[in-house]
């Protein structure tokens, strides 16, 4: 069983560029920085974005040892 803790360190929320390349997103991500949670074998953990979900699946398959990263939508 392989587990994984993520740790949002930092939102950020871009609406220029969302209104600008996106479709406008009423409601993003409800993350607090300082929040975690733990993947279990590649598993979205309960209570993350689905978004982030994929963005942290991608990054793991190719860099099993990232440490942060960012999501698209905060």
């Amino acid at each position: 069983m392989s587990k994984v803790r993520i740790t949002a360190i930092r939102q950020t929320v871009y609406e220029d560029l969302m209104a600008k390349y996106e479709n406008p997103i009423e409601h993003t991500c409800d993350v607090v920085e300082g929040q975690q949670w733990i993947s279990v074998d590649g598993k979205c953990p309960e209570g993350m974005c689905p978004s982030a979900c994929l963005l942290c699946a991608s990054l793991w398959s190719r860099w099993p040892e990232a440490k942060a990263t960012s999501t698209t939508d905060g």
